[in-house]
């Protein structure tokens, strides 16, 4: 089984060891080139990332990802972890999606609502434009 997990990326990071994890630099039309695989590949809409974000990479996979069983993404900054802390594993993605289709990350409990939690990081004005 093929599982690969992009992990989007605009920046230079420390890539994980495990070589199912794949660098994907989103935003790439638009960047200097980090050195990773780009989503300005193939199908792409890499040159609107600066509206999309991280979903001009979950495009790219979707339109261009074809050799893998598995597609996930993650972002450079944030990575699913076993209970031990440490990534999931190949193995942990087969035998997790076995009785799952997709995984997520658990919620965030916060004190504060959603709109003021947002305001602490972001402009909560763009969160009421889209509200």
């Amino acid at each position: 089984m093929i599982v690969k997990i992009y992990t989007m990326t605009h920046k230079k990071f420390q890539e994980p060891e495990d070589r199912i994890y794949i660098p994907l630099h989103v935003g790439r039309a638009k960047a200097d080139n980090l050195g990773y695989l780009g989503d300005d590949t193939g199908e792409s809409i890499s040159e609107w990332n600066n509206y999309y974000g991280e979903l001009t990479g979950v495009y790219w996979a979707w339109k261009n990802e074809k050799s893998a069983d598995i597609v996930g993404i993650c972002h450079y900054r944030r990575f699913f972890v076993n209970g031990q802390s440490q990534l999931l594993s190949q193995k942990d993605y087969e035998e997790i999606l076995q009785d799952y289709d997709i995984i997520v990350p658990h919620s965030v409990h916060i004190d504060k609502s959603y709109l003021h939690y947002y305001g602490d990081a972001h402009n909560k004005q763009d969160l009421l434009l889209v509200g």
